[in-house]
């Protein structure tokens, strides 16, 4: 992915690959196109630096940013296939880890074993996710995230489904 406030890439890679015209049609999403079809091992770098960070102003209410989001996965259709199976594949794991817990949970809310096997197994995943993250947010500086971590998790797993199937059945996105 990429997003053309925080991106660069040489004139040459631009020139060479005739810049944006494949995503001239498309109203937004040109500079994560772009990348998603450019950006290989070779010729990609990634700065985890504070100095780096582009901030920008958030949607100020919720139906702004759910529109923002929807916008945002409109485009993943265009994807190089790896890159839509990686992302589906992410999002359903998620989806489908939270779904089998419950699952799990109910059908063994009497056999203790079951239930500390369940509760290790989202500990394992609660645990490495907040390792993994709390290494970004110290080399990136950020404070006051990884409390959301659990919640975030939770939430995504269950909206980014929403939002592909909304994507599905209404076509129409806008820029604003």
């Amino acid at each position: 992915m990429g997003v053309g406030r925080n991106l660069s890439y040489t004139k040459d890679i631009f020139i060479r690959n005739k810049g944006m015209i494949s995503q001239y049609m498309i109203p937004f999403g040109d500079d994560d196109l772009f990348v998603n079809k450019h950006a290989k091992g070779k010729n990609t770098s990634v700065v985890l630096n504070p100095d780096a960070q582009t901030i920008s102003i958030p949607p100020q209410s919720f139906v702004s940013w759910f529109r923002q989001k929807k916008r945002h996965l409109a485009t993943g259709n265009k994807y190089r296939f790896g890159s839509k199976l990686y992302t589906g594949l992410y999002a359903s794991s998620s989806f489908f880890f939270y779904i089998f817990l419950v699952w799990g949970a109910c059908l063994f809310k009497n056999d203790y074993f079951w239930l500390i096997i369940l509760t290790t197994i989202y500990t394992i995943r609660l645990v490495s996710q907040l390792f993994i993250y709390k290494k970004a947010t110290s080399k990136l500086q950020e404070r006051g995230i990884l409390l959301w971590v659990p919640f975030l998790d939770l939430f995504f797993a269950f909206f980014n489904p929403i939002w592909a199937f909304l994507n599905v059945i209404i076509k129409k996105n806008k820029w604003k």
